[in-house]
């Protein structure tokens, strides 16, 4: 239930990042400012990362919760620190500085396929104890 609600609200974040960014960003920024476009280019960038966080930060509470710090802690250091600096490295080096925006995106790409291999192994191995 937990992992569908972090779905839901991920994916309605990415709406609002999209549907609503220039009034997000009008909060905060002034529309006749130099700033105003770019921000409302960098939201609607940014708001990929927005499906995934929750699946990551639920997936670590989850293997926190049942003992299992060996694949809670990957996932939260590579959530927190080691994808989103990788990222914010090569994305620009590779691709352009424009990219850098990406960086939380892939960041969160990355440690979401780190835990869907932790979540997979979890659950042979619930299923070969079940058997």
């Amino acid at each position: 239930m937990a992992l569908g609600m972090a779905v839901l609200f991920g994916v309605c974040g990415w709406l609002a990042g999209h549907a609503g960014a220039k009034l997000i960003v009008s909060l905060f920024i002034q529309p006749d400012s130099e700033l105003f476009l770019p921000s409302i280019e960098a939201l609607n960038k940014y708001s990929w990362a927005f499906p995934m966080m929750g699946i990551n930060v639920i997936s670590a509470a989850f293997f926190t919760s049942i003992a299992k710090a060996s694949r809670a802690f990957p996932i939260s250091l590579g959530r927190g620190l080691v994808f989103p600096a990788a990222s914010v490295v090569t994305l620009p080096a590779l691709l352009g500085a424009h990219f850098v925006w990406y960086a939380g995106a892939s960041g969160e790409a990355l440690c979401l396929i780190l835990t869907v291999v932790f979540m997979m192994g979890y659950l042979r191995s619930r299923s070969k104890e079940e058997n």
